[in-house]
């Protein structure tokens, strides 16, 4: 008993609480509960109580909070009660006990069983992280959120249930609680199915509505799954559609997963979703998972899922060269869009995209396009297509799609003829149909404009001469009806086109502001075989002129215009003329970018091609002619009269009778009728009836020595002819006939005028009158003087206030020319008059020409000529002016790295606009603009840029910058400028610092003051944001601690706060600021819709000096995770995150950790392109670090172990030392015996011991031999090399003992008794020590070894490094400042001869 006793303890207190352990009787009854222990709320519960046959009485008790209650059972067997509720309620969640009253009057109890009751809160949400689908053996961790409670309850469903209680976290930036589980290592043997629940903690058992059940998914070995939409995978946004997943016959249960979510769908028996109205969400790559028993299912393929309609901005799908393509051609559909997508894509019907293009931007264009090619066009190709565009970071979110573009296939049949009766060029307005016809019966015809989409198609018609023909009206003309027309023609009962008719051109005049001239060379009535050259002239550039013939069937020709200094022209050249070439002629000018939108018509040339040459007949001769008839009728008439008055004279003594008054009037009258007659039209009678033409010179009133000019008169009112007059000292007058211009609705006319000199001014001006009042003239034209540059000295020309003006203000231009000058005119180049003539009043006087309000044509390039009597001067230099504010959206400029620069180095001020200017220019105050700048197209970020670049900064370079753009067709109207941009010099005093007290990293709403301080006395501080163009100033003041210091207040942060600021200092007296602080960063949280998660490793409690990894992890794709401490006045750390299947992480490691680190952190996410826009903040992390050491028992072992182990080293260590000082004390002892014996037999001085070889012997004495194998020579600074010359370096009074050491040969020999010691003269002394030296030398360097022993001498009588002499050479004194001891003995051997030695 006793030890099965203790056998049952033992093993009660291994399984401790983990296992329940029957107690007391073996007959307590079982408590079990149905349909399950987690129940919602109104559901049936019946609890089984189960028993012994003893049992006779059961009782159901519930855990209230003061008593238990009692219920009613309803007995079905004599060991089984049941205990019904049938509708459970919050009140009937706890704890429950059946217990059985057995005959003895004891009672016996089952285990507790615990009653959850669900749906008393809205369902949390469960997701699986990194994501739901698991491979083999992984681990996953499960979060479980709510926005209610802070505690949560994880179940496992499935035959193996398992639940778990967690703990929440409350994440203050999503407002949730949440709880973090992980689970596995997961098989996919099973099925992972998990629900959560939220509860409060004071009523535990009552739980929220279940989560949705979270699948792990798992892609197994079985066959995989079809995953198909319906109606396709490409939808529109709203509309309705269904996935569905089809398995194999067993399979049990389909799962459908978006990739990239943490959700999963179950998809029911019927394994489809229904998606009522598809959304953005939507959109994205599909995988669907089945389960049979025999395990789960490889995955299906991906179905990728589009939204199309997202983008407002649809594309432009054409197809080149046409929508009809002969079969077995090249095609070519372009897909064209205004708005900046990544890729375009092509789709046909229902069918998935043919292909994606990356788009291209084109310049000159202004758009984005891609172009699909398709080789070998068959059948097959024809059809409906249409295009998309999408942005790269959203590939299946679509634009709304392109207009609908059918594409058809063209045969060989016989091709029909397209033509119009309206002619090729038109007036805007008129009205214009197109017909097409063949004399092959098609039943169907149709119309396409190249470039368009249009296809329209019309039914044929038969006329009574056999032609099928369809008339495509078009109606009211526009700038949008011109372009190259095709028709084509089919059979009802075929789908195949034929050939294209020939190309049909429709130009549209007057969308050109400019009317260019028509000339003909050598005249407008020639004879028939001539050659004939017609002039198109034009001072507006244009690219290509047009000739046209008025009712002429054929196209007008085209040629490409060639560049003059003051315009453009072209030459038609006709040779060998014929009467069909007579008509009427206009020529037109276009450009490349438009060719099919024509400018105004010249005035039309009548080119008459006939036999005889008919000459230009000239009014003076006419004048002439009828001046001499008028003479000689007149001296007719003087000699008729004198005749009759000769005749009627009285003969002598007859009175004189005078004429009759009424042959005197009729003389007068004929006389006057005479005059009449010969004057003809050419004396006025009356100017002044009508307004005044205008006149201009074509193509410019500026000509140059010698050459010609044509003059133009143009009026409003119905006029049949014009005169021109020359003013001036040779006055010369001309009459033309003019002509009806219909697009200008004006009467002109032309007369070419030259050669023309510069010796003198030609001045001119004309009149307009009708020819039934020929002596009815209009008033006169404002007069038109032609401009030379001579060789005199050239006027200067300026504009007042500048040459950069405001639309709409007031300015002057002024010229001044030498003290002589009589007029100045202005002329405006590529203008066709003189734009003003001034008088000056007093001679060197300058003449101003006011403009009261700047308009867009006052824009140009202004020269100033100058005339007096002495001739003409140059031409002043060009004067440029430009207007600006014509285009309203101004550019943005800003200064990188900051507008304040330090002095001597480099800054790059950058303009900026969305507009596609071509040129961006520079300005600085009122100067004239520093530099201009093509303009350079952005794709990334979709702008318009330049870089102005300023080297080595210096104080010259300050001040107030501005920037404009212009387009290159017009240089000199440029758009709004830029806010004004000022750009300061810092230098070398002392950096203030920029700190902020609501920390670095705010949550939008927050208020943010920024504070600028210094210990230096800062008049005035300034504020910058890098990559901005504020540059906010205040007052500096000082504080009671001595410092000076600026408040900044920013006010609501929100997304735009968000980067890096720095502050400077500045002294009233100085104009220079103080060196940049450091940088501090603003950070703006929740602007990216993601939540990373914090982990530390090993732990959130270490010790100081241990190493801590602080882990941030997001499934949001992020560029850089922040690390925040709570409290740190530190900037926070920064780190690149690294890429990892289910998201990115990034690790941020502490080495060495100390209690100054423990608080709490966060962290966050980023993207580069907005670095300072953070995500929602992770869950805070408490790290504590701390001081003392707290060792547990594995750690207390650890260490007593350690502590052993250096105690018995020191222990050995002291045993080793007291060891080694104890021999070295009797090392020395043995030393001074072994001295003492050497000074009783070796007499002071130098001694030389004849030393013999002779071989190893054993001695009897091993005390002898010890001690002479211990022999020392004791010399100081003894030479190593020979060990046999010594040298005393001790001072006598340093070394008492005169100690020195000589180096002896092997210790292992023995020395050779010596019967005598002779002495030497000192000579033999010398050669015998010089022998021995050459005897060790030798014996150093032979390659046996040589053991080395030292043999101590002790000579008194030493006194700085020399021997006293012995006593038999006292008087004498020694050469040799050492003492020898050779002591060496060779190794065994012969012994050496005395040679040898």
């Amino acid at each position: 008993m006793t030890f099965t006793f203790t056998a049952l303890l033992c093993l009660g207190l291994a399984l401790g609480l983990g296992t329940p352990v029957l107690a007391g009787s073996l007959h307590k009854p079982v408590l079990r509960v149905q349909p399950d222990s987690v129940v919602p709320e109104k559901t049936a519960v019946t609890f089984l109580c189960e028993g012994t046959n003893r049992a006779i009485q059961y009782f159901l008790y519930t855990d209230g909070d003061t008593h238990l209650t009692q219920r009613k059972a309803t007995l079905n067997a004599k060991n089984k009660a049941e205990f019904v509720i049938s509708k459970v309620s919050q009140n009937d969640a706890g704890r429950y006990q059946c217990c059985s009253q057995i005959s003895e009057g004891r009672a016996e109890c089952s285990d507790s069983l615990v009653l959850a009751v669900t749906g008393a809160y809205s369902k949390p949400f469960l997701l699986g992280q990194p994501s739901p689908v698991v491979t083999e053996g992984m681990n996953v961790t499960l979060q479980c959120a709510s926005s209610q409670h802070y505690k949560f309850v994880l179940t496992k469903e499935g035959p193996q249930k398992h639940s778990w209680t967690l703990s929440s976290q409350y994440n203050h930036y999503t407002g949730q609680y949440y709880a973090l589980h992980s689970v596995g290592p997961v098989t996919s043997s099973q099925r992972w199915t998990y629900r959560c629940y939220s509860f409060d903690s004071y009523r535990p058992m009552v739980w929220s509505e279940p989560s949705e059940p979270l699948e792990l998914l798992f892609s197994g070995s079985l066959h995989k799954p079809t995953l198909r939409a319906e109606p396709g995978p490409v939808i529109a946004s709203g509309r309705s559609m269904n996935i569905s997943c089809q398995g194999t016959l067993d399979a049990e249960m389909c799962f459908l997963h978006k990739e990239g979510t943490q959700t999963t769908n179950e998809l029911g028996n019927k394994c489809t979703r229904s998606i009522p109205s598809v959304a953005q969400q939507h959109a994205g790559q599909y995988r669907c998972y089945c389960y049979s028993s025999a395990g789960w299912s490889e995955r299906s393929d991906t179905l990728e899922l589009v939204v199309t309609g997202m983008y407002n901005d649809n594309p432009f799908l054409t197809a080149l060269p046409s929508p009809v393509v002969t079969s077995g051609g090249n095609m070519t559909l372009q897909c064209v869009s205004r708005y900046g997508y990544d890729k375009f894509v092509l789709t046909k019907e229902d069918e998935k995209f043919s292909s994606s293009l990356d788009s291209q931007y084109i310049y000159k264009k202004g758009h984005h396009q891609a172009t699909f090619s398709v080789g070998s066009v068959t059948p097959v190709h024809s059809g409906t297509f249409r295009c998309y565009g999408y942005l790269k970071n959203t590939p299946q979110l679509w634009s709304v799609p392109s207009d609908a573009l059918k594409i058809h296939i063209s045969g060989l049949s016989k091709k029909p003829s397209l033509q119009t009766q309206q002619g090729h060029i038109l007036d805007p307005g008129k009205s214009l149909t197109l017909q097409c016809c063949s004399d092959i019966n098609y039943d169907r015809f149709a119309l396409y404009k190249v470039g368009g989409t249009d296809f329209t198609q019309h039914h044929g018609q038969r006329t009574q001469a056999g032609l099928s023909v369809a008339n495509f009206t078009l109606g009211s003309v526009s700038r949008t009806t011109g372009g190259q027309y095709r028709c084509y023609g089919a059979h009802n009962l075929s789908s195949e086109w034929s050939a294209s008719s020939d190309p049909l051109d429709i130009l549209i005049s007057g969308e050109i502001p400019a009317t260019p001239s028509l000339s003909v060379r050598p005249n407008s009535t020639v004879q028939s075989g001539d050659d004939v050259t017609l002039l198109c002239q034009s001072t507006y550039t244009v690219d290509t002129f047009i000739l046209s013939k008025e009712g002429a069937a054929h196209q007008p020709q085209r040629m490409k215009s060639k560049s003059q200094d003051w315009g453009s022209q072209a030459e038609f050249s006709m040779s060998a003329v014929t009467s069909a070439l007579s008509g009427t002629y206009r020529c037109y000018g276009s450009r490349d970018s438009s060719p099919y939108l024509l400018s105004h018509a010249s005035a039309p040339v009548e080119l008459s091609v006939s036999a005889t040459a008919s000459e230009n007949q000239d009014h003076t001769v006419e004048n002439l002619i009828r001046m001499g008839i008028a003479i000689l009728v007149l001296i007719v008439l003087g000699i008729l009269v004198l005749e009759a008055w000769s005749s009627q004279k009285p003969s002598h003594h007859v009175p004189e009778i005078q004429p009759p008054g009424g042959d005197a009037m009729t003389f007068t009258f004929t006389a006057l009728l005479c005059l009449g007659l010969a004057l003809g039209l050419g004396t006025p009678v009356l100017a002044g009836a009508y307004s005044k033409p205008t006149l201009s010179a074509l193509p410019s009133p500026v000509v140059i020595e010698g050459g010609n000019v044509t003059l133009q008169c143009v009026s409003s009112q119905r006029c049949c002819k014009f005169i021109l007059t020359k003013e001036g000292t040779r006055e010369r007058s001309w009459t033309w006939n003019s002509r009806y211009n219909h697009s200008t609705r004006q009467y002109q006319a032309r007369l070419p005028v030259g050669p023309v000199t510069s010796s003198q001014r030609w001045t001119f001006r004309c009149y307009s009158f009708n020819n039934n009042s020929p002596l009815v003239w209009s008033e006169l034209s404002d007069p038109l003087e032609l401009l030379f540059y001579g060789t005199q000295h050239k006027p200067t020309i300026w504009a007042e206030p500048g040459t950069v003006v405001a639309i709409g203000s007031p300015m002057n231009i002024s010229c001044r020319g030498a003290l002589d000058v009589e007029m100045y005119f202005l002329h405006k180049e590529g203008s066709q008059q003189t734009w003003g003539t001034q008088t000056p009043k007093k001679p060197g006087d300058k003449s101003t020409f006011s403009i009261p309000s700047v308009t867009e044509d006052s824009g140009g390039q202004y020269r100033c000529y100058s005339y007096r009597s002495s001739g003409w001067s140059e031409r002043s230099d060009s004067l440029e002016l430009v207007v600006t504010g014509i285009h309203d959206t101004k550019p943005l400029l800003t200064a990188l790295p900051s507008p304040v620069v330090t002095s001597g180095m480099n800054v790059t001020l950058l303009c900026v606009s969305w507009v596609g200017y071509d040129k961006f220019i520079l300005t600085k105050e009122d100067q004239k603009f520093s530099s201009s700048l093509n303009s350079q197209y952005i794709h990334s970020i979709r702008q318009y840029q330049a870089y102005f670049s300023i080297a080595r900064m210096t104080p010259d370079n300050t001040g107030t910058f501005q920037c404009y753009g212009c387009y290159k067709q017009t240089p000199q109207l440029w758009s709004g400028p830029s806010d004004p941009l000022e750009i300061h010099i810092s230098g070398l005093s002392k950096k203030p610092s920029l700190q902020t007290q609501q920390g670095h990293i705010l949550d939008p709403g927050k208020s943010l003051t920024l504070q600028c301080c210094s210990d230096i006395n800062y008049d005035r501080f300034a504020l910058y944001k890098v990559g901005g163009t504020d540059f906010t100033q205040h007052h500096g003041q000082r504080t009671q601690a001595g410092l000076s210091v600026a408040n900044f207040t920013l006010g609501s942060v929100s997304r735009t706060t968000g980067g890096q600021y720095r502050c400077y200092g500045a002294h009233n007296l100085s104009s220079e600021w103080s060196a940049s602080s450091d940088p501090l960063e603003i950070m703006i949280t929740g602007e990216i819709p993601a939540s990373p998660s914090l982990s530390v490793k090993p732990n959130s409690t270490v010790q100081s000096g241990d190493n801590v990894t602080l882990l941030c992890q997001s499934t949001y794709t992020v560029d850089t995770f922040i690390l925040s401490k709570e409290g740190a006045a530190h900037q926070p750390q920064r780190m690149k995150s690294k890429s990892q299947d289910r998201g990115s992480q990034a690790e941020f490691s502490m080495s060495a950790v100390t209690s100054a680190l423990s608080g709490t952190y966060r962290c966050y996410g980023s993207q580069d392109s907005s670095p300072y826009l953070l995500s929602h903040a992770s869950a805070p992390v408490e790290l504590s670090v701390s001081g003392e050491v707290t060792l547990n028992s594995t750690g207390l072992e650890r260490y007593l172990k350690a502590l052993i182990g250096v105690s018995v080293a020191f222990l050995l260590f002291l045993f080793i030392l007291i060891f080694l000082l104890l021999r070295r004390k009797h090392q020395g002892k043995f030393r001074k015996d072994a001295q003492k014996e050497t000074e009783l037999q070796l007499p002071a001085g130098a001694i030389e011991p004849v030393i013999r070889h002779r071989g190893r012997q054993k001695r009897s004495n091993p005390a002898a031999a010890t001690q002479e194998e211990s022999l020392y020579a004791s010399v100081v600074d003894m030479k190593p090399q020979d060990g046999v010359e010594v040298h005393s370096s001790r001072p006598p009074e340093e070394d008492t003992q005169g100690e020195t050491y000589a180096q002896v040969k092997d210790p292992s020999l023995r020395r050779a008794d010596a019967s005598a010691v002779s002495r030497e003269d000192p000579e033999t002394k010398d050669e015998q020590a010089e022998e021995d030296r050459e005897t060790h030398t030798q014996a150093a360097e032979s390659e046996e070894p040589q053991d080395v022993v030292y043999a101590q001498l002790c000579s008194r009588s030493l006194r700085q490094g020399t021997p006293a002499p012995p006593p038999s050479q006292a008087g004498e004194a020694t050469e040799e400042p050492s003492v020898y001891a050779a002591l060496a003995v060779a190794r065994p051997g012969p012994v050496p001869n005395n040679k040898e030695q």
